[in-house]
């Protein structure tokens, strides 16, 4: 029974396409995008997952060893940057920070612009779209540059603020600590 539904199914499938075979021509350049460029390297990187790379360009099957060394690692215990849960945490912790102050800023804004009596509204919607027409890899740059420890605008504003004076600290090397990084 199994099987006739299985080439029922396939049947069903290759209907449809021949059925709207003009639309799956113009989807299929995405579909073989799609799968060369995220399915493929998927794929190889799950098989790649249960061998140990011995240098050289040779591999040694390993099984469930990787696995198992990623979820109950002895040398890293769980507050180390290099342990699976500690990374889980973090990346749950960014996640969820991101998605809740993205809807609410968003939110607000939106709000803000709703108002009828808001002189102005075009000029600050073009100040609103211009964080997303520049390429992620230009506002990074941007967001690396202003915490730069010795010429950054961050720490210089604080320094100009009194702000490290006021601590006895000096100036914040923000990428060298987990904390200030994130």
């Amino acid at each position: 029974i199994y099987l006739l539904y299985a080439f029922g199914w396939m049947e069903r499938f290759f209907r449809t396409v021949h059925r709207d075979r003009e639309a799956y021509a113009y989807v299929s350049p995405a579909m073989i995008g799609m799968l060369v460029l995220v399915f493929a390297p998927f794929m190889v990187g799950i098989g790649l997952s249960f061998f140990k790379h011995l240098g050289g360009g040779k591999y040694e099957w390993v099984g469930f060893q990787n696995f198992i060394n990623i979820f109950f690692d002895p040398l890293n215990p769980f507050p180390h940057a290099l342990n699976f849960y500690y990374t889980l945490c973090i990346t749950l912790l960014w996640t969820f920070l991101n998605v809740f102050l993205h809807v609410s800023i968003g939110l607000g804004l939106a709000l803000l612009l709703k108002n009828p009596l808001l002189r102005m509204k075009s000029i600050y919607r073009v100040l609103l779209i211009l964080p997303w027409a520049l390429p992620n890899y230009i506002t990074a740059l941007i967001w690396k540059g202003m915490f730069h420890q010795q010429f950054g605008a961050v720490n210089t504003i604080l320094d100009n603020l009194g702000i490290f004076a006021l601590l006895g600290i000096e100036r914040v090397s923000w990428f060298s600590n987990a904390a200030t990084a994130f």
